[in-house]
């Protein structure tokens, strides 16, 4: 195997530091080739893509907003760290609604609520990891089969979509969290 082969396999698995070693195994073996993602047309390339674009986002943001995780906007309501480990355990969730389940280890409930700063953006590395090699398993030929999302009927095609309307929207909550504590989204260009 090429170096070029294996960068993105080491990449992996060391985003996959927070798993247990078995998760850790079982994600590389499972991890499509990233050429092969990168060249992926029609709506999985689409998303593919997309995700690579919030992927950075998420990451600078929670790296912009270090020290201010605890913001909160009132009571009740997700902390700034817990929409991040939201986000992380929702991509290993919203996936299971088009028949890819979780890595073995993966504990989502555990995921939700991580606070420290470095392991949120192992988690979040490892989940979109996840979330890339989920839209790859299928061949774009299925995307227009039916499945069940969130109890009712849809598409493969749909369900894909919501996982990055969920990081997305989620995305949006977190720019307000950061802003609110006085911290501009990076690659905002300060405005």
């Amino acid at each position: 195997m090429t170096i070029t082969r294996r960068l993105p396999m080491v990449a992996a698995a060391i985003a996959l530091g927070a798993l247990p070693l078995a998760a850790q195994q079982q994600a590389q073996q499972a991890a499509p080739d990233a050429a092969k993602i990168a060249a992926m047309a029609g709506t999985r390339g689409a998303l593919v893509a997309d995700l690579a674009e919030i992927e950075s986002k998420y990451l600078k943001l929670l790296d912009a907003m270090k020290g201010k995780l605890d913001y909160r906007p009132g009571a009740g309501v997700r902390s700034a760290a817990e929409v991040f480990a939201h986000v992380a355990a929702g991509n290993y969730f919203v996936p299971t609604q088009f028949g890819v389940k979780p890595p073995a280890g993966v504990d989502m409930e555990a995921l939700s609520k991580e606070t420290d700063p470095d392991r949120l953006a192992a988690n979040l590395k490892a989940s979109f990891e996840h979330v890339r090699a989920a839209l790859a398993s299928l061949p774009e030929s299925d995307l227009d089969k039916p499945t069940k999302l969130f109890g009712q009927d849809a598409t493969i095609r749909r369900a894909q979509i919501t996982v990055l309307t969920h990081m997305h929207e989620h995305l949006g909550q977190s720019i307000a969290y950061a802003r609110a504590s006085g911290v501009v989204p990076p690659w905002s260009g300060g405005d």
